[in-house]
């Protein structure tokens, strides 16, 4: 079992149940507040499309690269998970940031741990 926080799901996900998506496109829904997970490699399993912080909930948005498990895209995808591609093998910040931009979001709180901080940083 992978320790997971507690807004993911605790259960065992098995992603041979999913088929692969052929098609690399974000996958964004619209709603008044989002929780960015920086999830490069397809990790993180949702019990549910939002989390409920401080009486305020927020649309997850799963921040992938596109070499990600394509069984992890259906997955997302059965969830009702939101998600985009920032980068193809390693992580583009400065996409990231066009991407957001261009769905309306003009800012954002990072506050993530010392290897996501860093790109950010060094990006500027």
């Amino acid at each position: 079992m992978v320790e997971t926080f507690e807004y993911l799901s605790s259960e065992e996900i098995n992603l041979d149940e999913y088929k692969p998506t052929l098609q690399i496109k974000d996958n964004f829904t619209k709603d008044d507040i989002y929780c960015f997970s920086f999830d490069r490699k397809g990790k993180l399993f949702f019990s549910s499309p939002y989390i409920d912080y401080a009486n305020h909930k927020s649309r997850f948005i799963c921040v992938l690269l596109e070499n990600v498990d394509k069984r992890f895209i259906s997955y997302l995808n059965s969830k009702g998970i939101s998600y985009i591609f920032a980068g193809k093998d390693e992580f583009d910040a400065k996409l990231f940031l066009e991407k957001i931009k261009s769905y309306g979001i003009d800012t954002f709180l990072l506050c993530g741990g010392p290897k996501i901080n860093a790109v950010f940083m060094k990006k500027n």
